[in-house]
């Protein structure tokens, strides 16, 4: 009876444990999502503000841009149609000779008279005619010589009987004034409409992935960091982090995280830690990378539980598998969860450690975009990018 108790205290206690570890698990994932939440509310914050702000910004420049040339033209326009007709005035008028003065007639003087009969015709008193008193333009200045001063032609007597006639001058022909020369209109500049990456890949069921970009490099720095573990084969875990940008995700950063490690597990700790240099660095969790150094490139029972804490997050999270051992003929692999049936199958699987599932082939694949075709995969391994490392453990 003892020996019963015994191993039911032991169930007891490693279940109790199982459950401690379930909870505090969840409780990870639970601050991980609020987290990346957060994330995505102020970025986008961040960029409807800054679109905002462009909008505006183009608008008033091109508004004052144009009221300022509108002005600029018309005084050039001004400016130039007072200075053509001046000048072609002034040359009319040199070319004109010396006339006598005319008499300028002011209508507060009393208006003369004509006599009533002259010879035998009556005339009834009308106002004498009176000279214009200022001469608006040059080319009045002819017809009033050729009408006021030329001699009566039926014999009668005239007012201005005492004042030389002066000969009709020979009309000259109008003076040609140049037109007004018509600028061309600028085009008007409008903001240049920001770039992003257009959306090219999607889930099973679905919904968008965004690009990820990935350095080249990044895997054998990883490699070079876990050789040690590897050479007591023992795996090795790390964290991709990164920015977006332009509607793309790009990795800057490898973070090593504090972590215990086995043949077949690895495990983070002190994750509070790992969270506050996240936090700090305003990055994206954007997926792990961990080594088989036994084993070959897959996802097992407990690594497709823990890509679904990271995709449950972010649906575009990867999990990069590397098996260093040159013993087996796949060394790299870039995974997902398919979206269904992987997700919602692991999702609703409670069971622990080393299990199995059913069609596990179906529950994940590869996304690692080959040549030539963009729908491949939604992770792009780039040359030249650049990203850091961040090693917790020292």
């Amino acid at each position: 009876m003892p020996e019963v108790m015994s191993e039911t205290e032991k169930l007891y206690k490693s279940l109790r444990e199982n459950y401690d570890s379930y909870m505090e698990s969840e409780k990870r994932k639970r601050q991980l999502i609020e987290l990346q939440e957060a994330r995505f509310a102020k970025l986008k914050l961040e960029q409807e503000r800054r679109k905002s702000s462009s909008a505006s910004n183009n608008g008033s420049l091109n508004f004052e841009l144009s009221k300022t040339e509108e002005e600029s033209l018309s005084k050039k326009i001004r400016s130039l149609s007072s200075s053509s007709l001046s000048s072609a005035e002034a040359q009319h008028l040199s070319n004109l000779p010396n006339y006598p003065s005319l008499p300028v007639f002011d209508e507060s003087l009393e208006t003369p008279k004509l006599p009533n009969n002259i010879n035998g015709n009556s005339i009834e008193s009308q106002p004498a005619q009176r000279t214009i008193e200022t001469i608006p333009s040059v080319s009045s200045i002819v017809p009033l010589h050729n009408s006021v001063l030329a001699p009566p032609t039926n014999g009668t007597s005239s007012i201005f009987a005492d004042i030389p006639v002066v000969p009709s001058l020979p009309q000259k022909p109008p003076i040609a004034v140049p037109a007004t020369p018509i600028l061309p209109k600028k085009p008007i500049t409008t903001a240049k409409k920001e770039l992003f990456h257009k959306t090219v890949n999607f889930t099973e069921g679905g919904s968008p992935l965004r690009t990820i970009f990935l350095p080249a490099q990044l895997i054998d720095r990883f490699l070079l960091i876990a050789k040690r573990n590897t050479r007591k084969k023992l795996e090795t875990c790390g964290i991709l982090c990164g920015k977006l940008n332009r509607n793309a995700f790009f990795i800057t950063h490898l973070v090593i995280p504090e972590q215990d490690n086995t043949p077949n597990t690895c495990t983070t700790k002190n994750e509070e830690k790992l969270f506050d240099v996240i936090d700090n660095l305003d990055l994206f969790v954007l997926g792990w990378i961990h080594t088989h150094p036994t084993q070959s490139c897959f996802l097992s029972s407990v690594d497709l539980h823990t890509q679904n804490s990271y995709q449950i997050m972010l649906n575009e999270a990867i999990a990069i598998v590397c098996s260093p051992d040159d013993k087996f003929t796949k060394n790299l692999g870039i995974f997902r969860l398919t979206d269904p049936p992987g997700v919602p199958t692991i999702t609703n699987c409670s069971l622990t450690g080393f299990h199995p599932h059913p069609n596990d082939k179906d529950l994940y694949g590869e996304c690692h975009r080959q040549s030539g075709d963009v729908k491949s995969g939604h992770v792009v391994i780039k040359n030249e990018l650049p990203f850091e490392v961040k090693d917790l453990r020292s």
